[in-house]
């Protein structure tokens, strides 16, 4: 028997879908080989995907026997694991704890904050001169300050650049490794100095609220953090970085976005239907024989869940490769996920992209993008470009 193809795919050329994807899209789970040899199913479709992320018989927990590890970076992560790769009810305490931070009404109330924020990057952008680098100048520091600021961080570059070490598979598994290491002795340090004076933010609140109080540890606190930055702050700059294209290459767009609220909405959906920057996708083993979509799926086996194939699954949208503001069904996609693990962040992110893309296409009327060869990363967890310069 032929061996299975290796996952994940190589992308041919910049934002197009892996032509694997494109073929497996909407259909059954399939056989794929990992880095290190190891095989498992690849999830495809819209309701193959639905169905492992709401049933219980599939874990989040990396420490599992079977667990499918996508890099030989990965392993470095699952020595102190954060409640996204952790089951309930450990996942469920540590969820709840955060959760207060980023329901649809906190974030509403944080958004003249994010609107102050844009106003100051794209300022300086503008005072700096045509052309610019809109990744470093924006879709960056956007999502950073706005995550440092609700932890209650002070700007640290070395957060910054261990974090960027973390979410790359350009990084190697003992660089990874210390990355993260580094990272967490850090956070750690943080903690403690706030156990003895708390600061407004996420980090003061927790340590009060929780540590303090004896519900968690330190490490848990530290543990926590580390998720909202690494997870948090590259997904957006990532989404960010793809939109600004999508704005600097098709004038529409900047009807749609400075448009009243509920078009402007309709277009984030269809962006993060599209885009889907978690583009090597969600993993989890199974824990019981199972199946899905009528694969039968033993325990033990680690299954890849494809957002971006699902999100382009042609049995749940019409012309699923292009994109189509205001689809009956846009809002449905899936790459916040599903289940009890959906992104915690999602009303965050999307009010980022909103308040951010517009203050953009406001600012800079005449935005074009530069002819110059654009570099994507399809090396790393999350897709994204590398810089993106822009001329107005």
């Amino acid at each position: 028997m032929p061996r299975p193809p290796l996952y994940p795919f190589a992308r041919p050329a910049g934002r197009e879908l892996p032509t694997e994807l494109q073929q497996l899209a909407g259909r059954a789970p399939t056989r794929v080989e990992l880095h290190d040899g190891t095989l498992a199913f690849l999830v495809t479709s819209d309701q193959g995907a639905r169905d492992v992320l709401c049933n219980r018989a599939f874990s989040a927990d990396a420490t599992r026997p079977g667990y499918p590890v996508m890099s030989p970076g990965r392993a470095a992560l699952t020595s102190r694991p954060t409640f996204l790769r952790q089951d309930a009810p450990e996942h469920d305490t540590l969820r709840r704890m955060v959760l207060p931070y980023f329901t649809a009404r906190h974030i509403r109330a944080l958004e003249p904050r994010l609107a102050a924020t844009a106003r100051k990057l794209t300022d300086a952008i503008a005072g700096a001169g045509s052309p610019a680098d809109f990744v470093a100048g924006f879709a960056v520091p956007f999502p950073g300050r706005t995550i440092e600021t609700l932890l209650g961080l002070r700007s640290d570059e070395r957060i910054r650049s261990l974090t960027a070490a973390l979410n790359t598979h350009a990084v190697d598994g003992p660089a990874k490794e210390q990355a993260a290491t580094d990272l967490l002795a850090h956070l750690d340090d943080v903690v403690t100095e706030q156990s003895h004076n708390p600061r407004p933010g996420i980090i003061g609140d927790l340590v009060r609220n929780h540590l303090l109080t004896g519900k968690v540890t330190a490490q848990q606190i530290a543990d926590t953090i580390r998720l909202l930055l690494t997870a948090g702050q590259e997904t957006s700059a990532g989404m960010l970085a793809l939109t600004l294209l999508d704005l600097a290459e098709d004038p529409r767009w900047r009807d749609q976005l400075t448009g009243p609220q509920p078009v402007a909405e309709a277009a984030i959906e269809e962006l993060l239907r599209w885009h889907c920057v978690v583009h090597t996708g969600i993993t989890r083993v199974a824990v019981e024989n199972t199946a899905v979509q009528g694969v039968a799926i033993p325990a033990g086996t680690g299954v890849i869940i494809s957002v971006l194939a699902a999100n382009h699954d042609p049995t749940r949208y019409a012309k699923p490769d292009q994109m189509q503001p205001g689809r009956d069904n846009g809002a449905s996609h899936l790459a916040f996920g599903r289940g009890i693990h959906q992104c915690l962040g999602q009303s965050l992110a999307r009010a980022q992209l909103r308040i951010g893309l517009a203050a953009v296409a406001d600012r800079f009327p005449g935005l074009h993008l530069i002819d110059k060869p654009l570099r994507f990363t399809p090396q790393n967890g999350i897709f994204s470009l590398e810089t993106l310069p822009l001329a107005w």
